[in-house]
Order: C-alpha cells, then sequence, then structure tokens
C-alpha cells in the first residue's frame, strides 16, 4: 500500500515529512465550491473528499495496486463569512484589517480515500484564532510580505504572521493546514501508520 498526498501544499507536505512519514504527491485540479445545501464542516470535508477522489479516478494510479489517498481543505471564518487566499495585495491588505482585534475560526476538513474501494473517512477540525489590535502600519507592513497571498485568511501562523496574533484555542498544525493530532489518531485507529511510516 502507498501513501498518496492529495495536496500542493508545501505546509501539508513538510507536517507529513517532519513525523517521518512517506507519501508521494499527486494533483488533480478541483472546484473548491461550497455546497450550500451542507452545513460548513459537512462542505470542507465535501471539498477535501472531491480532491481525493478526483486522484483516484484521474488514471494516474496502477490498477494493481492499493493506495490510500489523503486529501484536505481548510477555511478560514469570520462572523459566519468565508476568507479564501486574498487575490492581491491590496485584499490581502483587507483581510488582516477586518481579522484586528477579533476571534476567527480555521476549520480544516480531511478525507482518506481507499483505493481501489473508493471507501473515503472523512474528518473536521476547528480551531480559534485570536489577533491583536493592530495599528495601520502593522497590517501595511505585514500585507506587504506577501506571505498571506497563498493561504487561507492572508496570514501564516507559522511565519511572520505569528506576530499578529494574541491567543490560539485547539489545534497550531491545524491553523498551519493539516491538524496533525486528528491526523495520527485516524491513522493509528485504522493500523494504517504502520505501512507509511520510516523506521
Amino acid at each position: 500500500m502507498k501513501l498518496i498526498l492529495a495536496s500542493q501544499s508545501p505546509r501539508r507536505h513538510e507536517l507529513l515529512k517532519n513525523v517521518g512519514y512517506d507519501f508521494d504527491v499527486l494533483t488533480v485540479k478541483v472546484s473548491e465550491i461550497l455546497k450550500e445545501n451542507l452545513n460548513l464542516a459537512e462542505q470542507i470535508m465535501a471539498v477535501a473528499e472531491t480532491k481525493g477522489v478526483s486522484v483516484a479516478q484521474s488514471g494516474k494510479l496502477l490498477k494493481n495496486k492499493n493506495y490510500l489517498i489523503f486529501s484536505a481543505d481548510t477555511l478560514v471564518i469570520l462572523e459566519g463569512q468565508v476568507m479564501g487566499k486574498p487575490k492581491n495585495l491590496q485584499e490581502a491588505e483587507k483581510f488582516i484589517r477586518r481579522l484586528s482585534g477579533r476571534t476567527h475560526s480555521v476549520i480544516t476538513g480531511i478525507c482518506f480515500l481507499l483505493y481501489p474501494s473508493l471507501q473515503s473517512f472523512k474528518y473536521c477540525e476547528e480551531s480559534k484564532v485570536t489577533f491583536r489590535d493592530l495599528s495601520e502600519d502593522e497590517i501595511k507592513n505585514y500585507a506587504s510580505t506577501k506571505e498571506g497571498l497563498d493561504k487561507a485568511g492572508g496570514y501564516a501562523i507559522q511565519e511572520k504572521g505569528s506576530a499578529l496574533v494574541k491567543e490560539v484555542q485547539g489545534s497550531l498544525t491545524n491553523i498551519i493546514g493539516l491538524p496533525m493530532e486528528l491526523f495520527e489518531k485516524v491513522m493509528k485507529e485504522n493500523g494504517w501508520d504502520k505501512y507509511f511510516r520510516k523506521s
């Protein structure tokens, strides 16, 4: 059995590598549009599952081999509104201004998909992040680093963005993009960790 990470996120790649997992990366571009008839947790798990299923159906996997495909999707939610990745520096600045002095949620949906059976296991993790009251200079200076341009909410808590944060409740790795405590728990419960851990 081989572990496939269905994500191009360098953060998820690094988190898995750091704890000794052996995996290949394989991604297929999919729509990340949320389905409005589902609640937020269901929506984000559905996006994560779609990423995994797209890889399973891409024709890039060997038919006579077993794979465990892992996929994830992370959303930042402030006062019921989803904040995606900022389109440009102006929007990055606007995002940080909105988050200043407030508490927001970071929700990650994860999906484990067995191939070829396509049996899926879906989970969700939520963390809360409270930003300090930021000055206009702090907002502009942080946005100008551009480190938040490819990240939901427009900031990177594991980089310079940590200086913006007053308090974190819940999993820190979830905010980075992959709730490792939940990932490890599911891997152990299903006996999958022994296949993919480097000795």
